[in-house]
């Protein structure tokens, strides 16, 4: 449906991409919805994010294109979101909220937040502020992009099932296929969390780059805020 997403089923097994007819999600618009980000640095092991009264939906928002890492609502119903990161690397980026409710979350898992956030430090990022892609061969939005209020942006969501390609392009900018893309952000399917790894990224002509962590096919949603 136009200007809906997926909202995450509250367990790790559930599938978004089977929710038609079979109960493991539903759609709802986004409009209804508050959104919020939280800065991620350094992250090497799964944490958890907790207590976000209402959360509906998540999706992580990579720094660079080697940032690959999942998110999704835990089971527990507390409200809590689990990070995925690919094994072994320092993975930085953002989590991008989705919740009914208004309540500040509170952090555990080694994750220090503080408001408002300090430019390459863990935190939120404030209330009706991202960050834009930096768009570059070689992005690091972190040191490269800026933060930008979302007024004036319309947020997107597209399905995606990638082709397993080291580097998938949606030519969004270059053929106009979607222009006015700022920033990005992928929420996996959860019917395999751990094996829909996908950093989002954009390239220097503004087009989305999609980098997953293993040459295998993801499936899941592209968050878009765009200008135009």
């Amino acid at each position: 449906m136009r200007d809906s997403l997926a909202l995450d089923p509250r367990s790790s097994q559930d599938s978004l991409v089977t929710n038609l007819g079979a109960g493991d999600s539903w759609w709802l618009r986004h409009q209804r919805f508050h959104h919020r980000a939280v800065f991620i640095l350094n992250q090497t092991t799964p944490i958890r994010l907790n207590r976000h009264r209402g959360l509906v939906a998540c999706a992580w928002q990579a720094n660079t294109t080697s940032d690959t890492t999942s998110v999704r609502v835990d089971s527990d119903g507390n409200g809590s979101v689990i990070i995925e990161p690919t094994g072994g690397a320092n993975q930085d980026g953002w989590v991008h909220l989705l919740t009914g409710g208004t309540n500040a979350p509170r952090e555990e898992g080694g994750v220090t937040p503080v408001v408002p956030i300090a430019k390459g430090q863990p935190g939120y990022v404030p209330i009706g502020w991202i960050y834009r892609n930096h768009r570059s061969a070689a992005p690091n939005t972190l040191t490269g992009g800026r933060p930008i209020g979302t007024k004036g942006l319309r947020f997107q969501v597209f399905p995606f099932t990638l082709s397993g390609d080291a580097s998938d392009r949606w030519r969004t900018e270059s053929q106009l296929e979607a222009p006015g893309v700022v920033a990005v952000a992928w929420q996996c399917d959860l019917g395999s969390q751990a094996g829909h790894r996908v950093a989002v990224t954009l390239d220097a002509a503004g087009d989305v780059i999609f980098t997953p962590d293993s040459v295998d096919a993801r499936t899941g949603w592209l968050w878009t805020w765009r200008r135009y």
